[in-house]
């Protein structure tokens, strides 16, 4: 896994989170209460934004320190997929004590979640059809 393939994950995730936000809003909006909806989808994607950086920026330290370690950096399933799921665990963690927005709310990060996680395994498809390409 190369530093591309870290940041592709981010990125995905982050297409992925845009696209499910983007459906979840039009549901929302058709509704009776859509100023409040409407405030809540701006705050989610300026929070989005502050929340997605860091991600980033933990994901590249923790990639450039696992790349440094590793006895066999050809096996990163399990730490990244540990990393996505610490992330997203430690985002939800936050939001909960601090601001308490509930369910709704936590609904993004269970989101975002599995958006990382599919993210994840799209990249990964992507790095062995690469590699098996390399082979031949």
């Amino acid at each position: 896994m190369k530093y591309k393939h870290v940041f592709l994950v981010w990125l995905l995730a982050d297409v992925f989170l845009a696209i499910g936000l983007f459906i979840f809003i039009l549901f929302e909006l058709s509704g009776t209460s859509g100023r409040n909806n409407m405030d809540m989808f701006l705050w989610v994607c300026l929070y989005g934004i502050v929340v997605s950086l860091p991600s980033l920026a933990i994901m590249l330290i923790f990639h450039a320190v696992f790349m440094h370690n590793a006895k066999d950096p050809g096996d990163y399933k399990m730490p990244y997929m540990l990393l996505i799921i610490g992330i997203n665990f430690l985002y939800l963690l936050i939001t909960a004590n601090a601001y308490r927005m509930g369910e709704l709310f936590n609904l993004f990060y269970m989101g975002s979640t599995v958006a990382g996680l599919l993210a994840f395994y799209i990249v990964d498809r992507k790095i062995k059809k690469q590699v098996v390409a390399a082979l031949k």
